[in-house]
């Protein structure tokens, strides 16, 4: 199956890689984890990888449509013991992302019995 929507429900859309097990859970925010993850992964550089987290903490910002979750990805990006700002390589922004994606996972594992979050883990970085 592709990992791309095709049409069908949910107007128009039917997320293949980010089927939740109902019509409004997992689709689009899933589909943006997907987005970052991958363009972390594709960072071959130190700094393309920096500057790629910065911009999806500013996308997040400035563009999610999810106040709330906003508000906590950007919590998460503040937090002490792992601050966003501190990564200074690209496999450590691929780890950074990863460790909040799980703790997203497990906030909402914790608040939506129904809803199970798939577990994540990291891409290699050979690739």
């Amino acid at each position: 199956a592709p990992l791309l929507p095709t049409g069908g429900p949910a107007g128009g859309i039917a997320w293949a890689a980010c089927r939740g097990a109902s019509a409004d859970a997992r689709g689009y925010p899933c589909g943006l984890w997907l987005l970052f993850h991958t363009l972390l992964a594709q960072a071959r550089t130190d700094a393309q990888g920096v500057a790629a987290l910065r911009a999806i903490r500013s996308y997040v910002r400035f563009f999610f449509g999810c106040q709330g979750c906003a508000r906590h990805f950007l919590a998460m990006s503040n937090l002490e013991a792992d601050p966003l700002d501190g990564v200074r390589t690209a496999s450590g922004a691929r780890l950074w992302l990863w460790r909040a994606h799980n703790r997203l996972n497990a906030r909402l594992n914790a608040s939506a019995a129904s809803e199970v979050p798939r577990p994540t883990s990291p891409i290699s970085d050979d690739l």
